[in-house]
C-alpha cells in the first residue's frame, strides 16, 4: 500500500469529522478507496480518484447524489419530542387523512399532535413516532399521524378506539402523560 493510500485509509478509520487525505501529486497515484470521509454520519462508499477528493468528501462528486442531498434542513427535520408531559389533555377526533400523510381509521391507535410540536412541514419531523399514552394505571401505544391545530401544548387528540382503551367517548376530555417511545 502506497503512503497515499495509508494515510488516506488512516485518517479515515475511525469516522471523524473534516477527514481528509494527506496531501500528495494526484496525477502519479491510483484511485483510493474511502471508507469515512467528512462526516461521521456519511458514509461513502466506492473509489475515488484522488483528483475528485475533495469533490467526493464536499459531497459534489456525482456518484456520491446522496451526500449531496443532505442539507441542513434535513437534519433539523428529524424527531424534536421525547417527553414524559404530563398533565397533558387528551381528547377524541374524526380521523381519515392525516397531515402525515396516509389515512387512518376510527379503530386505529394513531394520535393528532398539538401544532407546536408538529412542527413545521408537510410531513412534520415527529410524523410516524410511536408514543406511549398513559392515563391512572392503563397505557397504550399509539402513532402521531396527524396535526391538531386546537390542542394545547403537549394535547394529543385520540382516535375514537384509542380513547375508549381509557374511558368512554362521552367523557369528551382526559388528562394524562405521554412519551415517545
Amino acid at each position: 500500500m502506497n503512503q497515499y493510500k495509508r494515510d488516506a485509509f488512516q485518517q479515515c478509520m475511525p469516522p471523524t469529522v473534516g477527514c481528509q487525505p494527506s496531501p500528495g501529486p494526484a496525477a502519479n497515484l491510483p484511485p483510493v478507496p474511502i471508507l469515512y470521509c467528512y462526516r461521521s454520519e456519511s458514509l461513502l462508499r466506492g473509489t475515488v480518484s484522488p483528483e475528485n477528493l475533495r469533490k467526493s468528501v464536499l459531497g459534489r462528486a456525482p456518484h456520491n447524489v446522496e451526500v449531496a442531498r443532505r442539507t441542513p434542513t434535513d437534519i433539523s427535520r428529524r424527531a424534536t419530542i421525547s417527553g414524559p408531559y404530563t398533565d397533558a389533555q387528551f381528547t377524541v377526533y374524526d380521523p381519515g387523512l392525516g397531515a402525515c400523510g396516509i389515512t387512518n381509521v376510527p379503530s386505529d391507535f394513531v394520535v393528532a399532535l398539538d401544532s407546536d410540536q408538529y412542527g413545521s412541514g408537510y410531513p412534520g419531523p415527529n410524523c410516524f413516532l410511536s408514543i406511549t399514552i398513559q392515563v391512572g394505571n392503563t397505557t397504550a401505544i399509539a402513532q402521531i399521524t396527524e396535526e391538531c391545530p386546537s390542542c394545547p401544548l403537549y394535547g394529543l387528540q385520540l382516535t375514537p378506539g384509542l380513547f375508549e382503551v381509557f374511558a368512554a367517548l362521552e367523557v369528551g376530555v382526559l388528562y394524562g402523560t405521554w412519551w415517545v417511545n
